[in-house]
């Protein structure tokens, strides 16, 4: 299993613009899903997998970058294409080879228990393997 590191205060400001605009509670691949597959999804963010490793608001409203060239994001620390060159790589060993999306639900992040406190930049720390994904925690990397 690898593990990966979202910034804790950019995560929780982009929680709380969600809970702020209206969570969408389809599931990401709900048109390509079987008929008796469970469509619904309780208030999420989603992971993606593409040019980088990153989370995205699942919300009925699009939440625009300042630039307004896309949505806002909060790249893992291990898979930022703004700072590593090679994040492509990265994005495959950590993602897999295919760009996707997954949901994580917003309780997660609102549960996870604080691991080390021993610093002022805290993470929500992810560990992610090709069957499943888990929330470790809160920690200092």
């Amino acid at each position: 299993m690898e593990y990966i590191y979202f910034n804790k205060h950019n995560t929780d400001d982009m929680i709380l613009w969600q809970q702020g605009n209206g969570h969408d509670y389809d599931h990401p691949y709900a048109q390509y899903m079987k008929k008796n597959e469970p469509k619904w999804i309780e208030p999420s963010l989603v992971l993606v997998g593409d040019s980088g490793v990153y989370l995205m608001n699942h919300s009925k409203k699009m939440n625009k970058a300042k630039d307004s060239k896309g949505s806002v994001v909060v790249y893992c620390e291990e898979c930022n294409p703004k700072i590593h060159d090679d994040a492509w790589e990265r994005k495959r060993e950590i993602f897999g080879g295919d760009d996707g999306v997954c949901p994580i639900p917003i309780s997660w992040f609102t549960k996870a228990k604080v691991l080390n406190l021993k610093g002022d930049d805290l993470y929500y720390k992810i560990g992610i393997s090709p069957t499943q994904l888990k929330m470790c925690g809160i920690t200092t990397k």
